[in-house]
């Protein structure tokens, strides 16, 4: 799953509203853990992350990114 969130709909709740249903959704389909990623250099999405209970597990170099991704898991 990947999401974007265009500028001029940033700081509007989208990325929460999304999140909610997402995991919700995951609940429903019996998933317990969810691995989530992150650029590192992305502060909008770890803030989010961590809205919703995500922990920050590790940080790895990857060649298909252009910085660090981060690893996070959300226990449902």
């Amino acid at each position: 799953l990947v999401y974007y969130i265009i500028p001029a709909a940033r700081g509007k709740g989208i990325g929460t509203w999304a999140m909610g249903h997402i995991l919700e959704e995951a609940k429903k389909r019996s998933i317990h853990h969810l691995l989530l990623t992150t650029d590192e250099q992305n502060i909008a999405s770890q803030k989010l992350l961590k809205k919703f209970g995500g922990t920050h597990t590790k940080t790895i170099e990857t060649e298909f990114n252009d910085g660090p991704l981060m690893h996070w898991w959300i226990d449902l």
